[in-house]
């Protein structure tokens, strides 16, 4: 994955799903650029969304929703 770097951000928290509104955390990282999704089905269209987490637990907002399938 692709993410951009949020300010004060300490970890991103990237969730999946392949059923509407049943999200399941696949990752946490703290570097975005090391957002690597493993163990997914070939051929099974994932949508994934992203949160950014601050000190405190703060937590943003959910970043839109994309799809992709994967390979």
């Amino acid at each position: 994955l692709e993410l951009q770097v949020a300010a004060n951000a300490w970890c991103y928290v990237i969730q999946i799903t392949t059923a509407s509104n049943v999200w399941t955390t696949a990752l946490v990282v703290t570097n975005p650029h090391d957002a690597i999704l493993t163990g997914l089905t070939p051929g099974t269209v994932y949508a994934i969304r992203v949160c950014a987490m601050g000190s405190g637990n703060q937590e943003s907002e959910w970043c839109d929703t994309v799809s992709h399938m994967s390979t």
